[in-house]
């Protein structure tokens, strides 16, 4: 995503600027050009037009490969500063397991398996359209300046004419040139859009018999007949449930089992082609990303907390009401700090003024306040200790009763598994 914005950011904004004014001077270039080459022969004239017509729709037909190059390259390097970055990110991971190797391996395999043949298309039509712009401009006067000396032979042109053709042809070209650089930047800009808008501004067709959030009581409904990595085993399978209102599930297995994996999916985040989840009764795959997480509102284990007061990591924006915030606190198990402290109370970089526990249970705050229809807690309470994680579980499972809503947990302690009346295991 960074890489999409920050280095396809100018080339949109260079077509926006630059590249439109660009457009208007040269054809007024080319107009006023041609109007005085047809008023001193219009045979030659025409010969002129004809020439410079053929030459922008050869670059042009060139540089129309641009857009779908560019946006392959666009994805190539962005794919390639995520291994950067990822890499830079483990380097101590891949000191101390000695797997240097696989990690170079890796880079290679993107750098020189993918975005090197990427760059390589977007050079090659560089390259050849540079060849033609070349070609053009050193056959293109002189083809004028031999014709024009055989009418001058044949004494239907005088030198002051031929030398006037000779002049403004050099002239032609080069507003030419400029308009088959203003296309192909239109194509680099118009590929680089499209990563960005995949980015910024993912649609999808809109479906019929949406519900209303208000109009229906919640329902999930899970079948999946597999899910699996590329490649790779199965991590689920043969999982058919239903849960109402009002239910709170457990989710059991062992590590690598694919709790995680089943809340993403539940979530949306990943494509599943061997089943279906239906919110409502409505498919997950056809559904929004707005539409999901107006129902469902998911916490992991390592919660982001901004750096600003209590109220701003709370509201993120929206506006509530104090009783509404303190009311969701107190659900958290964080209203007596609160109290203590003021929602004012300024948290630092990523949370550091803060335990790993209250950063879960801010986190949680701020989740139930927006009363979710579904709510997703993955080890959400790993980080309490026993006496806080005792006072949340009880007020979760009032707060399931009173809104109605489903609960979904996973966990490695079996206090969370109390308040809940199914269990899943994986």
């Amino acid at each position: 995503m960074v890489s999409a914005i920050m280095s396809d950011g100018s080339l949109i904004a260079e077509l926006a600027g630059i590249n439109i004014l660009m457009l208007f001077l040269n054809l007024y270039q080319i107009i006023i050009i041609m109007f005085v080459l047809l008023h001193e022969n219009i045979i030659l004239g025409i010969a002129e037009c004809i020439v410079g017509f053929l030459y922008f729709i050869s670059i042009n037909l060139i540089n129309k490969r641009m857009r779908a190059s560019y946006t392959e390259f666009s994805k190539e390097t962005a794919n390639l500063n995520q291994t950067i970055v990822e890499d830079m990110n483990a380097v101590y991971e891949i000191k101390n397991l000695n797997e240097k190797r696989y990690f170079i391996n890796k880079f290679n395999e993107q750098m020189w398996g993918k975005y090197f043949p990427a760059a390589k298309k977007v050079i090659n039509i560089d390259v050849l359209s540079y060849s033609v712009n070349q070609f053009i401009n050193l056959i293109f006067p002189m083809l004028i300046l031999v014709v024009g000396a055989v009418f001058t032979y044949y004494g239907h042109l005088s030198i002051g004419v031929v030398i006037l053709f000779f002049t403004y042809t050099q002239k032609l070209v080069e507003p030419l040139n400029n308009l088959s650089d203003f296309y192909r930047g239109t194509q680099v800009a118009v590929g680089a859009a499209d990563r960005v808008y995949e980015y910024l501004f993912e649609e999808r067709e809109e479906r019929k018999n949406e519900k209303q959030k208000e109009q229906v009581e919640v329902s999930l409904v899970i079948h999946i007949d597999q899910f699996a990595w590329r490649d790779r085993e199965s991590i689920l399978k043969n999982i058919h449930e239903k849960y109402v209102a009002a239910d709170r599930v457990f989710i059991q297995g062992e590590s690598g089992a694919g709790k995680s994996t089943l809340l993403k999916l539940i979530c949306g985040f990943y494509d599943m082609p061997f089943g279906n989840i239906q919110i409502n009764n409505c498919n997950v795959r056809e559904m929004s990303e707005e539409q999901i997480f107006d129902w469902v509102k998911i916490q992991f284990q390592e919660p982001i907390i901004l750096e600003g007061s209590i109220r701003e990591n709370i509201e993120l924006g929206q506006n509530f009401s104090e009783e509404e915030i303190m009311e969701a606190l107190k659900i958290a198990s964080l209203d007596t700090f609160v109290k203590e402290m003021g929602l004012d109370y300024q948290i630092s970089e990523s949370g550091k003024n803060l335990s790993g526990g209250q950063k879960q249970r801010l986190a949680l705050a701020r989740i139930v306040l927006r009363k979710p229809q579904i709510l997703i807690l993955d080890e959400a309470t790993s980080g309490l200790d026993e006496e806080n994680e005792k006072t949340v579980i009880t007020n979760l499972k009032k707060y399931v009763e009173e809104q109605g809503c489903i609960l979904i947990v996973t966990s490695h302690r079996e206090s969370l598994k109390s308040i809940c009346n199914k269990i899943l295991v994986l």
